[in-house]
C-alpha cells in the first residue's frame, strides 16, 4: 500500500509540472531578439522566483535562486529521509570538496563556490575542516577527509585527488542511501549516472595518457558495467568500446566519445544525450502516483534540466549566438 506521504508528495509534484517551463517555452526563449526581452520572459515564466534581476548578464542570479528553490522543495516535501538523502548529497558533497580546497589549496574562494542553503551550515562546515573535527560529519564524510589529511601528510595530495575521493565518497554515501530507499527506477536512474560518469572518465583518461591503473582507479564502483568495458578501451582502441556497447542501450554515446577523440565538442553532445537518456526514465511514469515516487522524482529532475537549459539560453541570447547549434543542445524537458 502507498502511505500518505508519497501519495502528497506524488500529487504536489503533478499539480505544479504544468508551471514548469516547457518545451514550446524555451523555443519562444530561444526566439528572443535579445537578453532583455529573454530575461522579462524567464522571469514572468516565475523562473527564479523571489529575486529580481535587470541585467539580462546576471540571469545567474534567477538559476541561483532557482536551484535554492529547487532545494528547499526537496527539504520540505520529500517523504522519504533515504531518498531525500540521494537528492541533496551532491549539495553538501560539493560545499565539503570547497572546504577542504581550502584546507590545502591556495587563493580559493570559498564564499563564491559554496551553496548557502544547505541545512548544514557551509562557515561551520568550513571551520570544521580546517580545525579536522569531522564528528558530527556522516561516516562516508568523515572518512573522506581523513583520507585527504593522509594525502596531504604524505605529500602527493593534488586537487584531483581531492575530486575523484570526493566523488567516490559521495556515491558511496548515496548507493547506501539507495538500498534503503527501496525504489528500483531510483536506483537505475543513479546507475545510469555512473555508467555515464565511468565511460567518459576512461575516454578523457586515456586522452590525456593517465596509465590504465591510473584510470581504473578514478572509476566509480556502482554502475552497471564490468571492468572488461573499460580495459577493452584502455588496452585497445575506441573500436573495442564499441563493440563492448554494441548490443546495449549505450551503443550510440559509446560512438559520440569516440568521436571526442578527434572533436572536443562531441563531448557536450555527449553529455546531452546522457541527460536525455536519464529524462527518458522518468517521463512515462510521471503521471502515476501508484508507482512509488516516481511522479515526484519526475518533476524534480524535470527542474533541474531546466535551470541547465535556461543557463544555456541565456548564454546564446545575450551573446547572439547561432540559436540552431543551441537548440540542438537543449536538454529535453518533461513534456516532449
Amino acid at each position: 500500500m502507498v502511505n500518505s506521504g508519497t501519495i502528497y508528495a506524488n500529487a504536489t509534484a503533478s499539480s505544479l509540472m504544468t508551471k514548469l517551463i516547457n518545451h514550446d517555452k524555451l523555443s519562444r526563449l530561444l526566439d528572443a531578439k535579445n537578453g532583455e526581452t529573454a530575461l522579462k520572459m524567464v522571469m514572468e515564466f516565475g523562473f527564479g522566483e523571489g529575486v529580481t534581476v535587470t541585467n539580462p548578464f546576471e540571469f545567474e542570479l534567477l538559476c541561483d535562486k532557482e536551484e535554492e528553490n529547487l532545494y528547499n522543495f526537496i527539504i520540505e516535501t520529500c517523504p522519504s529521509e533515504h531518498a531525500l538523502k540521494c537528492l541533496t548529497l551532491s549539495y553538501d558533497y560539493h560545499n565539503l570538496k570547497s572546504a577542504l580546497k581550502v584546507k590545502y589549496g591556495k587563493n580559493v574562494d570559498y564564499g563564491k563556490l559554496v551553496y548557502r542553503y544547505t541545512r548544514k551550515s557551509a562557515d561551520e562546515l568550513k571551520d570544521q575542516v580546517l580545525s579536522d573535527n569531522y564528528e558530527d560529519l556522516s561516516l562516508f564524510q568523515a572518512e573522506l577527509c581523513k583520507k585527504i589529511d593522509e594525502f596531504h601528510i604524505l605529500g602527493n595530495l593534488t586537487p584531483l585527488k581531492i575530486d575523484i575521493e570526493s566523488n567516490l565518497a559521495m556515491y558511496s554515501e548515496i548507493f547506501q542511501a539507495l538500498k534503503n530507499a527501496h525504489d528500483p527506477l531510483l536506483m537505475e536512474y543513479y546507475q545510469k549516472k555512473v555508467n555515464f560518469i565511468n565511460l567518459s572518465t576512461v575516454v578523457r583518461a586515456k586522452a590525456f595518457n593517465l596509465t590504465d591503473n591510473m584510470a581504473l582507479s578514478m572509476l566509480i564502483p556502482f554502475g552497471t558495467f564490468d571492468e572488461t568495458v573499460f580495459t577493452a578501451y584502455l588496452e585497445g582502441n575506441g573500436e573495442s568500446l564499441i563493440e563492448k556497447l554494441r548490443f546495449t542501450e549505450y551503443k550510440e554515446l559509446g560512438k559520440v566519445l569516440i568521436e571526442s577523440e578527434s572533436d572536443k565538442s562531441a563531448l557536450t553532445k555527449y553529455e546531452q544525450m546522457c541527460e536525455n537518456m536519464l529524462m527518458d526514465l522518468w517521463r512515462d511514469v510521471k503521471f502515476i502516483p501508484e508507482q512509488r515516487l516516481s511522479t515526484y522524482f519526475s518533476y524534480v529532475f524535470a527542474r533541474y534540466n531546466i535551470i541547465k537549459n535556461v543557463r544555456l539560453i541565456m548564454v546564446c541570447v545575450n551573446n547572439s549566438l547561432d540559436t540552431a547549434e543551441i537548440r540542438e543542445r537543449l536538454v529535453e524537458t518533461y513534456d516532449r
